[in-house]
């Protein structure tokens, strides 16, 4: 399988405007999803959840010019059918 250039992609993709993320990815976050992804802690989907809807409840309610209350969809990074295998869940 040939590797992606992602250098040789263009600086702006036509239609697509922005990206948000509803959660960082510091040193507590990162023990989290790992511990989700590759533990197979999936209790820990629950914590997530509970956070990224936090956060999405305090952009919509904190600054209402928020883009994300005009997006048009809202959505996962999707996982590849081989780790889903592999995993036995979606992480997203």
């Amino acid at each position: 399988m040939e590797r992606m250039n992602f250098k040789a992609l263009p600086l702006r993709i036509e239609g697509f405007d922005w990206a948000a993320a509803a959660m960082g990815y510091g040193t507590y976050e990162r023990r989290m999803i790992f511990s989700l992804k590759y533990d197979g802690n999936t209790y820990v989907a629950v914590t997530a959840a509970e956070l990224i809807r936090d956060a999405i409840i305090h952009m919509t309610i904190d600054d209402i010019s928020c883009p994300l209350l005009r997006a048009d969809i809202i959505t996962e990074v999707p996982v590849s059918s081989q780790r889903a295998r592999e995993r036995g869940f979606n992480q997203a």
